[in-house]
């Protein structure tokens, strides 16, 4: 039978819809794919899979745009939480903050380190937005600071009172 190659559309049932390139009858290179609950992906896609460099946003305001890997948010990227106001960059795998990265939450706060499967794991600093910033620096584990760490409280005109610790 015809194999599709090169660019085409196609609607599916239940009102998917797929612009961009195919090939052997599979979604391959650089797309644009429009799910029936407002989701929606442009990006490349590997043998029908979205893998590589994409955005995905979600019909709840929800955008990442970075690296995939057989369909998940793996490697280099960026997630705006919209409706929880979070921002996470870094380095994903299979969707959450894996290696090197930064959380910033709504209330200001934010923590830049190491996360293991989305949780705060590693080397890292968290700094507390509230007046005068307070920074914790130190080892952390399962989000929580552990070890000997240091803790700074910075005053209006930012020169910070420094304090090593244990936690």
């Amino acid at each position: 039978g015809n194999r599709r190659s090169g660019y085409g559309i196609s609607k599916y049932e239940g009102g998917d819809r797929h612009e961009g390139n195919y090939e052997n009858n599979e979604r391959h290179g650089l797309g644009v794919f429009l799910w029936a609950d407002g989701d929606k992906y442009v990006g490349n896609f590997d043998r029908g899979v979205i893998h590589g460099h994409g955005r995905y946003e979600w019909n709840d305001g929800n955008v990442y745009v970075g690296d995939w890997q057989r369909g998940l948010m793996t490697g280099e990227g960026f997630l705006l939480k919209f409706q929880a106001q979070e921002e996470l960059r870094g380095h994903f795998s299979n969707g959450l903050l894996h290696g090197w990265g930064k959380k910033q939450w709504s209330n200001g706060n934010s923590f830049e380190g190491y996360f293991r499967q989305g949780i705060q794991h590693g080397y890292g600093t968290m700094i507390v937005a509230n007046n005068p910033h307070h920074v914790f620096e130190g080892m952390w584990q399962d989000d929580t600071l552990v070890g000997a760490g240091r803790f700074v409280i910075y005053n209006k005109d930012l020169r910070g009172r420094t304090k090593q610790t244990t936690w």
